[in-house]
């Protein structure tokens, strides 16, 4: 086991029902990677789409996943937020902050605050 307060790799003894072993664990040093959203968003995939898009569906090796039943199927729901009524909507980050700060500072949920938008607004237009 390695213990990275040491900086040094530390051989302990591990415990097997039968005997006492000993095993060395090396430190490995990891990179952190920081990325922007866009940067993940736009830059190049890691995915051979190519060769995805070539599979045909008998290429697929389905058997480790269990045929849906019928009453799993009949139960199915494509989409939760839809069945509750959720909608998305792209926002740009000026109007996404806005939003998230009114929400907090009268304790209202985002969607609350939209809804007061849109009455002032639909109120406005109708005097």
């Amino acid at each position: 086991m390695t213990f990275p307060m040491l900086g040094k790799s530390s051989t302990i003894p591990i415990a097997s029902p039968s005997l006492m072993a000993e095993k060395t664990t090396e430190r490995r040093i990891m990179a952190t990677v920081r990325m922007t959203s866009d940067e993940i968003r736009n830059g190049p995939s890691m995915m051979d789409w190519d060769r995805v898009k070539a599979l045909k569906d008998e290429d697929i090796d389905f058997s480790d996943i269990p045929e849906a039943t019928d009453a799993q199927l009949a139960d199915a729901v494509a989409n939760r937020a839809a069945r509750l009524g959720h909608r998305m909507m792209a926002v740009d980050e000026f109007s996404a902050e806005y939003i998230r700060s009114k929400a907090l500072a009268t304790r209202q949920t985002q969607a609350e605050i939209i809804r007061a938008m849109v009455a002032r607004d639909l109120a406005s237009a109708t005097s």
